[in-house]
């Protein structure tokens, strides 16, 4: 495996943390994917976790296996994975995916620098949210080609997963040129519990501009519950405000373990000054709070039921 984090090697904080996850995600009209590589190097441990949404169900499939100790180690190689800025070839169970990346560049990392590269918070990422994917993805027998789909890439490691998150990522809305992320998230220092607001990012590109805002650094991302269900998200910085409302069907969410909810089949309503923009069904939405490992994921709405606490 040559895992895609070698396309950024000058981002060195990663090396040796405890956890390590790779992933992309892509959608097609009928279905989508999302494939993580996740190394626990604490546990010794990498696991292969496909989600999908096929036939209008949403599924899991995940392989385990122990890993060597080496911290230069391709962990992907033990799940006979293949993962890059360029390409992803793999299977688990009922599913095998054979895709081409074009990344077109774009890339946001976050927390902003120095706190990233001193590995301050729970988490750190570098994603590519502009990719798009061509190739073929086949689930239960059923082959669909994949033709420069929407499509994004992330690499995130760190110290633990945060108690408490949401994250929202929406490339594929009526408005072509738009796309956004944006994560909210509550994290320890160096590992220590210490009294800080609620971290988080918010990131939008159009037709002029890409938008970024570190929130508390350069502006806040803040939530609150959907009163229809789902969440409301308002970012606000120096480069300007927008709004985002996310939901999705219940049926859609699928439990990924370590107390974590995520659906593929999202809705994301971007406002802006200009007007409104929408992606039906093409967004991915997920949220996770530590307890849930012990009291279950709430029904019928977890992403409404963690906003709202």
């Amino acid at each position: 495996m040559r895992l895609f984090l070698r396309s950024h090697r000058h981002e060195r904080a990663w090396v040796g943390a405890p956890v390590e996850y790779w992933f992309f995600r892509t959608s097609w009209p009928s279905g989508a994917l999302l494939v993580d590589v996740i190394h626990r190097r604490n546990e010794g441990v990498v696991e292969l976790r496909v989600a999908s949404w096929h036939e209008g169900k949403p599924s899991v499939h995940r392989m385990r296996r122990e890993s060597p100790g080496t911290k230069e180690w391709d962990p992907g190689r033990v799940v006979d994975c293949d993962l890059t800025l360029h390409t992803s070839r793999g299977s688990c169970g009922p599913i095998s995916w054979n895709l081409n990346f074009d990344v077109a560049g774009t890339m946001v990392s976050a927390p902003p620098a120095p706190w990233r590269q001193l590995g301050t918070f729970d988490l750190s990422l570098t994603s590519w949210p502009r990719a798009k994917a061509t190739g073929h993805v086949t689930i239960n027998g059923r082959t669909e080609a994949l033709l420069d789909r929407s499509s994004m890439l992330c690499h995130y490691w760190g110290r633990q997963l945060p108690h408490r998150w949401l994250w929202l990522s929406a490339n594929d809305f009526d408005r072509p040129e738009l796309a956004v992320e944006a994560s909210v998230l509550r994290s320890q220092v160096w590992g220590w519990q210490v009294a800080l607001p609620p971290l988080g990012y918010g990131w939008l590109q159009d037709r002029s501009a890409t938008h970024m805002v570190a929130s508390p650094i350069t502006g806040l991302v803040r939530y609150a519950p959907r009163p229809t269900g789902g969440v409301n998200i308002s970012v606000a910085g120096l480069c300007g405000r927008w709004q985002l409302q996310a939901w999705a069907p219940d049926e859609s969410f699928v439990e990924l373990g370590e107390g974590i909810a995520q659906s593929l089949r999202a809705n994301c309503l971007l406002l802006l000054p200009s007007g409104e923009a929408l992606a039906h069904g093409t967004a991915t939405l997920e949220v996770r709070d530590q307890e849930w490992l012990t009291t279950g994921l709430p029904t019928p709405d977890p992403v409404q039921a963690l906003a709202a606490n």
